[in-house]
């Protein structure tokens, strides 16, 4: 009796185990943007969500081999070219002089930027805030108490995809 007990118990923690398997990061990042982002390579990802909230930054960095993502993002609707909004520039990069600067918001644990400098390629964004008007970028933004974003960027020279969520 023991050993057949033993064997349920092994076969339901193995249920249980593949149950709470989620999906990878990079299927996690093709649903969200609506691109086929399998067939790239993980070139550096972080994660710092944690605690109760959820609070944290998540960046990846994805290689690609060949330029069939950016044909794909040229067929999506929700996909701009580059350059940033000023408002976007500002979350992304930063803006202003030392005395009146603003930013950058999407920065790694020692505040320095996240994404690099792009001058070719397309950028996506969604402002996933409750009091987010219509999920994209307002001067607004950057005035509230806490951002929730997604913010993802195709450079087209390097065919790398860089891809970031922010929850405060």
């Amino acid at each position: 009796m023991k050993k057949y007990t033993a064997i349920l118990v092994t076969l339901l923690c193995l249920l249980i185990l593949t149950g709470c398997r989620g999906d990878s990061a990079l299927d996690q990042m093709g649903d969200t943007l609506g691109l086929s982002v399998a067939e790239g390579t993980v070139k550096s990802g972080v994660d710092t969500h944690s605690g109760t909230q959820g609070d944290g930054c998540s960046f990846t960095e994805v290689r690609f081999s060949d330029d069939s993502l950016q044909q794909e993002i040229e067929q999506q609707d929700d996909w701009q070219t580059i350059p940033l909004s000023d408002t976007l520039t500002a979350l992304v990069y930063g803006t202003g002089s030392r005395d009146d600067s603003i930013g950058p918001y999407l920065t790694d644990k020692d505040g320095n930027c996240l994404f690099p400098e792009i001058t070719h390629g397309y950028y996506w964004f969604k402002d996933r805030q409750a009091e987010s008007r219509d999920g994209e970028d307002s001067p607004e933004l950057l005035e509230r108490a806490s951002l929730n974003v997604t913010m993802a960027m195709y450079d087209i020279d390097t065919r790398t995809l860089y891809y970031c969520e922010l929850d405060t």
